[in-house]
């Protein structure tokens, strides 16, 4: 396999995933900012 096909790879699989799913703090949070910290364990879910 060559870089070319894992990197189609890789987006066609980042694309399918569904952003359903709303975390909580969401719209608490001021996305405007020019830095933002959510501190927290590993592979907890952080990510926008």
């Amino acid at each position: 396999m060559e870089i070319a096909d894992l990197y189609i790879n890789s987006t066609r699989l980042a694309n399918s995933v569904g952003m359903s799913h709303i975390r909580y703090l969401y719209d608490t949070i001021d996305w405007n900012s020019r830095m933002i910290c959510i501190k927290g364990a590993r592979g907890v879910g952080k990510q926008h």
